[in-house]
């Protein structure tokens, strides 16, 4: 886990050492692996918790670090998370203002939810936000899971009539 923070994260690590170097058997490693596997795939995949905080990542041209890529209207959008993949597509969709009219009239006001992903203020949940500000006035709904981020990329293309296709999922 140390390796995985120091490499994959941009926070900074206060752990002292280099992490444990004792030795462990070929039956451990391969357990050991498997529940860290299970671990991280439940936090990203169903509690959408990005562990490393690779989320702040910026730039809409391709990178092979990134795993998710979608094209849409002669743009590549990639991202290193699902949610975030989501959110610059969203972001590309309101910037465009061939759809600033359909886009409004799926603004609810108030909190966006599961199913009116467009709303007027961000909401939160147990104290943390589940939305983001896209714009003055547009937030999106984005406490969801891979599966659902999928749906709801779906549904904003359809509502506003673009093509797009999915290149990477992960």
């Amino acid at each position: 886990m140390i390796k995985d923070f120091s490499e994959k994260s941009s926070y900074e690590l206060t752990n002292s050492t280099k992490g444990n170097k004792s030795y462990i058997d070929k039956l451990q490693k391969a357990k050991s692996d498997q529940l860290y596997n299970i671990a991280f795939e439940i936090l990203n995949d169903v509690a959408n918790i990005d562990l490393f905080g690779t989320e702040k990542e910026e730039s809409n041209t391709y990178n092979e670090d990134h795993p998710f890529k979608l094209t849409f209207e002669n743009k590549v959008i990639t991202a290193k998370s699902a949610r975030k993949l989501y959110t610059k597509f969203a972001e590309a969709v309101i910037e465009n203002p061939s759809y600033e009219a359909i886009i409004k009239k799926m603004v609810v006001e108030g909190c966006p939810t599961y199913s009116l992903i467009f709303g007027s203020e961000i909401g939160n949940y147990n104290g943390y936000p589940n939305a983001v500000r896209l714009s003055n006035g547009i937030c999106l709904y984005n406490n969801l899971s891979r599966k659902a981020l999928r749906e709801k990329i779906n549904t904003i293309a359809q509502q506003v009539g673009v093509e797009y296709e999915i290149l990477k999922w992960g």
